[in-house]
C-alpha cells in the first residue's frame, strides 16, 4: 500500500492555468488542444443525432462525457503546473499584523491552509431586501404554538367569533351579554398582531432598521454586485486573513451547493494558492484642495483682473464676464482643465472602495486564487491500480 494526496478541487482559475502553463512548459498544452477538437467532434456528432432524431440517451451520454473529460484535463493540468512551479509558491507560515508587508511583498504565488469563510455577495444584497421579513417569519413559527401569544395573534378572528356571538345571544340573557360585551372589549384592546410581532422581533434582536438595510442592499449592488469570495483563515496568522475574490464561473460547484454543503464557516482545512493583488494600509493619495469638481476659470492675470472688476460693475448680467474669461483663456491657452477635477472624484472614489477593501478588526489580505482545493492523504492499492491503455 502507498500514500498519495489527492485533491478535491472547489476552484480553479482555467484560463490562468492554461496561460501560466503554456509559458512554463514553453506552448500550448496538448491537452488543452486535445480537449478543444474532442468537444468540436462532440458537438458536430450531437448536432446530426438531434437533426435525425428527437433528444435521447444516447444525446445527453455524450454531452456528459465531453464535459467530464473536460474537468479531468483540468485537474491534470493545474496538477502539473503547481509540482513544476513549487519552488516559486511560498507557503506562508508565522505572519502577524507586522509583518505581513515583508512577507508577501515581491511574491509570484502563495499558498495559505486554514479555515475558511464563504461570502456571497449577490445573495447578501437578496438577503438584505428580506431580511425583517424572514426573521418575522422565523419568530411567528417559534411563538405559535404558545397559547397566551397565539390568543393575541388571533385579535381579528377573536372579534367577529365574539361579536357573532353577541349577536346570537338571547336578548334576555343579560348576564352572558355582559361578560361577551367584556371579553370583547378586553380583544379589541389588544395590540394589533403585525405590531406584537414587531415588538418580539426587536426583543429578540432579530428585527433590523429598513433604512439601514436599504443602505445595505444599495452597497452591496453598486459595489460587488456579483461577488463571490473565500477567505481563508490560517492558524498560525495573528490577526491577518488572506480573502480570495473569485470568479463564480469558475467554481466546482455552484454557489448554493456550496453552501448547502459547507455553510457560510469551513471548520476543516482548504487550501489556496494565488498572487496577491492588495495589501492593508496601502496609501491612497490626498485630496488636495484644489482637487474639486468644478472647473478653475480664475486663469487669467492680476492686471486682466483688475480690468474684470471694473468691467463687472457696469454689467448687470453675471455671465458676461465669466463667458469673456473663458475668450480670453483660450486665446492665452490657459484652457481650464477636466482632468483634474476627474482625478479629484476618483480619488473620492476610492476612499469609498477602501472601506470595503479594508477592515478595522483584522488586516485582509486580497487575492486573486489559481486554486482553492481540500488535501487528503489516502491509501493506495498500487497492484489494482489501471494501467495507462486500460479501459475505464
Amino acid at each position: 500500500m502507498a500514500t498519495k494526496t489527492i485533491r478535491d478541487l472547489i476552484y480553479v482559475d482555467n484560463e490562468r492555468v492554461h496561460s501560466l502553463y503554456s509559458q512554463v512548459f514553453g506552448g500550448i498544452a496538448d491537452l488543452v488542444v486535445k480537449s478543444h477538437f474532442n468537444s468540436i467532434n462532440r458537438q458536430d456528432t450531437n448536432s446530426s443525432i438531434k437533426q435525425a432524431f428527437s433528444p435521447s440517451l444516447e444525446t445527453n451520454v455524450l454531452e456528459s462525457s465531453s464535459q467530464t473529460e473536460n474537468t479531468v484535463l483540468h485537474d491534470e493540468l493545474y496538477r502539473r503546473l503547481e509540482l513544476k512551479i513549487k519552488n516559486s509558491i511560498v507557503e506562508i507560515e508565522d505572519i502577524n499584523a507586522n509583518n505581513f508587508r515583508s512577507k508577501l511583498q515581491n511574491t509570484f504565488l502563495i499558498k495559505i491552509r486554514g479555515k475558511a469563510e464563504i461570502e456571497d455577495y449577490e445573495r447578501l444584497a437578496a438577503f438584505t431586501k428580506r431580511f425583517n421579513k424572514l426573521a418575522e417569519a422565523i419568530v411567528y413559527s417559534n411563538i405559535a404554538s404558545d397559547s397566551t401569544v397565539n390568543v393575541l395573534l388571533r385579535k381579528t378572528e377573536l372579534i367577529e367569533d365574539l361579536e357573532d356571538q353577541l349577536k346570537c345571544t338571547n336578548s334576555g340573557d343579560k348576564q352572558n351579554k355582559e361578560r361577551i360585551t367584556s371579553e370583547l372589549n378586553i380583544v379589541k384592546k389588544f395590540r394589533e398582531p403585525h405590531l406584537i410581532l414587531r415588538l418580539l422581533q426587536q426583543e429578540s434582536g432579530m428585527r433590523i432598521d429598513p433604512q439601514i438595510l436599504d443602505y445595505y442592499s444599495d452597497w452591496f449592488e453598486f459595489f460587488h454586485p456579483k461577488g463571490f469570495e473565500i477567505t481563508i483563515m490560517p492558524l498560525n496568522a495573528d490577526g491577518v486573513v488572506f480573502r480570495g475574490v473569485l470568479d463564480r464561473n469558475e467554481l466546482r460547484l455552484s454557489p448554493e451547493y456550496l453552501r448547502s454543503l459547507f455553510g457560510n464557516y469551513v471548520d476543516s482545512e482548504w487550501v489556496m494558492v494565488g498572487q496577491v493583488t492588495y495589501l492593508p494600509d496601502t496609501v491612497i493619495p490626498e485630496i488636495a484642495d484644489d482637487d474639486q469638481l468644478t472647473i478653475d476659470l480664475n486663469n487669467s492675470s492680476d492686471s486682466e483682473q483688475k480690468t474684470d472688476s471694473a468691467d463687472e460693475t457696469s454689467v448687470k448680467d453675471p455671465l458676461i464676464p465669466v463667458l469673456e474669461k473663458i475668450k480670453r483663456n483660450a486665446k492665452n491657452d490657459n484652457v481650464a482643465s477636466l482632468r483634474d477635477p476627474v482625478n479629484g472624484l476618483a480619488k473620492r472614489a476610492a476612499y469609498f472602495d477602501r472601506m470595503f477593501f479594508e477592515s478595522a478588526k483584522r488586516k485582509e489580505i486580497i487575492m486573486r486564487p489559481l486554486a482553492i482545493y481540500r488535501e487528503f492523504d489516502v491509501e493506495i492499492d498500487e497492484e489494482s491500480e489501471p494501467t495507462s491503455d486500460a479501459p475505464l
